[in-house]
């Protein structure tokens, strides 16, 4: 299926610059793409409904499972709730050619990241983890050089999705938890740990809004258009953290979680060939043992 192209319109210049082209969509069979966003909105909304009936079963499980300070038995793993800043790495040709013509910076596309985990205890200082990771940032933007259109600057916005799931391995660099009898178990105060996880990262990255064409020194012709990329790609994550106990089944944490992904661009961007996906994120959470 082949998009119809946008009808121009005329641009004006106060401040003589070159702009930025507009980038000509290709050819693409929409179906497809449409098919995996409904999927993945699919599955968001199965993993939203189950992390609510976690969070409302695991509180009541806990206190019934747990004493003054101790556990009537060895915890065999956790479920981990954070959130917090993500720091976006925009040193690809895509983010470089946006922040060239565009009013937006290279912090623009940092965004709220949201995490879930599920540890199984291997040992005392070895966890099984599985991850899932959200992010999403809209930011908007002006042409730079003084482009206008009846007086008023030519704008559009962009935004960037990803989501991760991935399974690794956590090692905590103290024992977890010390055993006192038969029907005791006293977890650690204070757990630092470190990690390492490899999975799966979908993206979808947007700018929808004016786009121009430059025709001349002092005027374009403006196009409104929307533009799109959405793929899959490979990820690794480094993360490291401390656990707090707050008591026998509760903890709270602090962790700092690097994500190295590049995925390839399509549709749309196909021509730029990749958009860099890593990012550094600041986390705080709470955790439960079961």
């Amino acid at each position: 299926m082949c998009r119809e192209e946008p009808v121009p319109r005329a641009a004006s210049q106060n401040v003589k610059e070159l702009g930025q082209e507009h980038l000509q969509p290709s050819s693409l069979d929409a179906t497809l793409y449409a098919n995996i966003r409904a999927g993945i909105k699919m599955i968001g909304r199965s993993i939203r409904g189950a992390l609510c009936l976690a969070l409302t079963a695991l509180p009541s499980i806990a206190a019934a499972q747990s004493g003054n300070g101790f556990l009537f038995k060895k915890p065999h793993g956790a479920f981990t709730m954070r959130a917090g800043y993500e720091a976006a790495n925009t040193s690809d040709t895509l983010f470089a050619g946006i922040r060239r013509d565009m009013t937006i910076g290279p912090r623009d596309f940092d965004a709220f990241n949201f995490g879930a985990d599920i540890n199984y205890f291997l040992s005392q200082r070895t966890d099984l983890v599985f991850t899932l990771d959200l992010s999403s940032r809209t930011t908007s933007g002006a042409y730079r050089g003084g482009w206008e259109e009846n007086g008023r600057p030519v704008t559009h916005q962009a935004s960037l999705d990803r989501a991760s799931l991935g399974a690794g391995f956590r090692i905590n660099l103290l024992d977890r938890g010390r055993q006192v009898s038969a029907l005791a178990f006293v977890p650690a105060k204070t757990l630092p740990y470190v990690g390492a996880t490899g999975g799966v990262l979908w993206y979808e990255f947007v700018e929808k809004g004016d786009f121009l064409q430059v025709t001349s020194d002092t005027t374009a012709d403006i196009f409104t258009d929307e533009l799109r990329s959405n793929h899959y790609t490979l990820m690794g994550q480094l993360f490291a953290g401390v656990e707090h106990r707050l008591n026998a089944r509760w903890s709270v944490l602090g962790e700092t979680r690097y994500t190295q992904a590049r995925a390839k661009l399509v549709q749309d961007y196909a021509d730029l060939e990749h958009i860099q996906l890593s990012g550094l994120a600041f986390n705080l959470g709470a955790t439960v043992r079961f």
